[in-house]
């Protein structure tokens, strides 16, 4: 692997330090809470596998780390998070895996409440040896990916998913040889997704403040039946304007990105709070409890109820003992 310091320079603006390393693994806890961890895996020559465990809610402004350029695989198992590319908002989520480019600065990523589990695989193309058989499969998905923009792209088939989930019980049971497993049958299955010439234009991100102002509506008005309609008599701008601004920013429109808002929000609620469900689901605009109930599972995998309970659990998890690290010289 390459040398120690070419892995920690910068990285304490993530919030995080070193506590371990050897040839194949590094890991780092937070430096706030020792109990938000990290562990960073190499699976293959220019291939890595970040498992992120953070108990808190995280925050990190102007990220410096000045690692490996390529490509990354984000998914998020439990919470939500965004973070910036160049000038491009991204929701990592449960929902989808995202696929984009691996530039570690960034303005800021901030998680939507306390509590994330997620992994980045990271692809270095510069550092991929060989003509093996892991080196052509890391080659295909450059090739496949080497367009996309700074937005990226986001792959919702089931079998991706299913990949997504299967490497996060392979990173918590810090099993090696399922991680490297799964994470290259993610890495073919991407491999293999179509992207439309017309979804690449789309993913160009910019930032502008009538996008802000747009994103900022939608969040004070979760409870109200926003509509394309409606955004185009407030901001007075046509709809197919409206879309495509805020398609190229913010990488969803603006009612999918609603949707996401509210669903982020009966997270939250569910975890931090006792409100009923139906409660929650009027919070969050669904008049129809059962209909909040089909959104919220197609969202985060599993039925309300079954979330709260879930993170409880964790809640409880978080009380064993923490692991110790051996410490290579």
């Amino acid at each position: 692997m390459t040398n120690l310091e070419d892995w920690v320079e910068g990285i304490e603006s993530w919030g995080f330090r070193v506590v371990d390393y050897d040839e194949d693994t590094m890991f780092f806890e937070g430096i706030e809470r020792d109990d938000d961890t990290m562990v960073t895996y190499r699976i293959a020559p220019g291939v890595f596998v970040d498992y992120i465990n953070i108990k808190s809610r995280y925050r990190s402004e102007n990220a410096a780390h000045s690692g490996r350029r390529g490509y990354r695989i984000a998914y998020c198992s439990s919470g939500n998070y965004y973070t910036h590319i160049n000038g491009s908002k991204v929701l990592i989520t449960s929902a989808e895996v995202f696929v984009g480019k691996a530039i570690p600065e960034a303005k800021a990523s901030y998680g939507t409440q306390e509590g994330i589990v997620a992994f980045n695989i990271v692809v270095a193309p510069d550092e991929i040896e060989g003509r093996t058989f892991l080196a052509d499969l890391s080659r295909d998905f450059v090739e496949a990916v080497k367009e996309v923009k700074d937005m990226g792209f986001t792959v919702k088939r089931k079998d991706a998913l299913d990949e997504a989930r299967g490497l996060i019980d392979a990173l918590a049971k810090a099993d090696r040889a399922g991680i490297g497993l799964m994470a290259f049958r993610l890495l073919s299955t991407i491999s293999k997704e179509q992207v439309s010439a017309n979804r690449k234009r789309y993913f160009q991100g910019t930032e502008d403040e009538f996008v802000a102002e747009i994103e900022q509506y939608l969040r004070e008005n979760l409870k109200e039946p926003v509509t394309l309609d409606r955004l185009e008599e407030v901001f007075g701008c046509s709809k197919s304007t409206i879309i495509n601004k805020f398609i190229r920013t913010c990488q969803y429109t603006p009612m999918k990105y609603l949707a996401n808002l509210r669903m982020m929000e009966a997270e939250r609620q569910l975890i931090d709070t006792n409100a009923s469900m139906t409660y929650i689901a009027e919070s969050v605009g669904y008049d129809n409890p059962s209909n909040f109930s089909r959104a919220f599972k197609r969202f985060t995998g599993l039925s309300p109820s079954a979330y709260r309970k879930c993170f409880d659990q964790s809640k409880n998890d978080t009380k064993k003992a923490k692991p110790t690290y051996r410490v290579t010289p």
